[in-house]
């Protein structure tokens, strides 16, 4: 007897059973057919090895089909002979419980489990099939471990056949001379799908780090105290010096308190935040921060020394080189916006001004803001709550 008994767990904590000595019963139906899947107690059914060996129409029972079908409630089920006479269902068994014996599995009447069964002598096993979630450590048919790693789904592949060369009568002659309909596939690779998947990996608790390759700017250009006439010159020097470089970068002019920009800039985070404030310019210089690490350097005298410049322009060689073979060699000449003239690209590089902050234009996500110039570098024009860019594209 094991009255209350509801899980693997359960019977494995009030009874010392195993769970790799257990049998666990998984109930599916159609509305019609009624399927049992047995895998081992510290085994998980995989949904898509089960789908493919049900067929399609088939999901797990809810208790009270269950109970109809079975007699007996989830925690006591199982699939020995004798339990099963007169129930109308099929049994599928994983392969992993071939040659299992000793095993422990539900009597199909509540409050009790059946010890010490052979699982081939004792159940009703009517397929064989690999339906279990693969674990790590698990071995290959060549006797190698299994290395189980997350990855992110960046594109598709798609086994076409050969519906649409059939229909389209294309066709290839094989080797012995004789018509064949060309077998077809087709794949795609989504640009933001690739973006999002950038920013799963390249983040912290404090917003994105971009790599240099695809950041959407190279530079976040914070302003304190502009209202000062030495932040205003030390800010002229600084914009004289990225765009001397030929380096791209996103001004956050608005007048907000700092801890506010700077939270914003890590939110967005560009590869460097170049911070220009009274108390830096007082100093002598302005602040050169690096996103990925956290690291910062004065630069001298309200301008970017060769070292700060020289790294910024490593970040940028490295994105353009990657954004022109990417994007076919197409550049941004402008940008105009038709519903807001503080929203604007500069010529010859690309320069947003946030004047009237980061709300320049009442997008629904920072997101938005970001992926401006990535759509724009692309030819598209992108929609956003009703607000329309209309980039001006021409070969570089």
């Amino acid at each position: 007897p094991t009255p209350g008994i509801r899980t693997i767990a359960d019977l494995e904590k009030k009874h010392g059973v195993l769970a790799q000595d257990q049998v666990k019963t998984l109930v599916f139906t159609n509305g019609k057919e009624t399927i049992l899947v047995l895998v081992r107690g510290d085994d998980e059914a995989q949904e898509t090895k089960v789908g493919k060996v049900l067929g399609a129409g088939f999901r797990a029972a809810v208790d009270t089909e269950i109970k109809e079908a079975m007699g007996a409630s989830p925690g006591s089920l199982g699939a020995v002979a004798s339990t099963l006479a007169g129930k109308k269902v099929t049994v599928v068994a994983d392969f992993a419980l071939r040659g299992q014996t000793g095993m422990t599995t539900g009597a199909n009447d509540n409050g009790f489990h059946f010890k010490g069964v052979d699982v081939e002598r004792d159940l009703k096993i009517d397929t064989w099939a690999d339906v279990r979630k693969v674990r790590q450590g698990d071995l290959s048919s060549a006797g190698k471990k299994l290395n189980v790693s997350r990855g992110i789904e960046v594109g598709h592949a798609f086994l076409l056949g050969t519906k649409y060369s059939v229909a389209l009568e294309a066709k290839f002659l094989d080797p012995q001379g004789k018509q064949q309909p060309a077998v077809m596939g087709c794949y795609g690779i989504g640009v933001t799908r690739t973006l999002q998947a950038v920013i799963e990996v390249h983040q912290d608790k404090d917003g994105i780090r971009w790599p240099a390759a695809v950041a959407p700017y190279t530079v976040m250009l914070v302003t304190l105290d502009l209202a000062d006439p030495a932040v205003q010159s030390a800010t002229d020097a600084v914009i004289a010096s990225l765009e001397k470089a030929g380096i791209d970068y996103l001004w956050d002019d608005r007048d907000e308190r700092p801890g506010v920009k700077f939270k914003d800039a890590d939110l967005l985070g560009f590869p460097w935040r170049v911070t220009i404030g009274a108390k830096s310019v007082a100093k002598g210089g302005v602040e050169v921060k690096c996103r990925k690490t956290g690291d910062d350097s004065p630069g001298g005298g309200g301008k970017l020394g060769s070292e700060q410049t020289e790294k910024l322009n490593y970040s940028e060689r490295f994105r353009l080189v990657w954004s022109r073979i990417f994007f076919r060699k197409r550049r941004v000449l402008g940008v105009t916006s038709r519903y807001s003239s503080s929203a604007r690209y500069s010529r010859p590089r690309s320069r947003l001004c946030l004047s009237g902050g980061l709300s320049w234009m009442p997008l629904p996500s920072p997101w938005d803001r970001i992926l401006v110039k990535f759509f724009a570098l692309q030819g598209f024009t992108t929609m956003s709550a009703g607000r329309v860019f209309s980039p001006m594209i021409m070969p570089a």
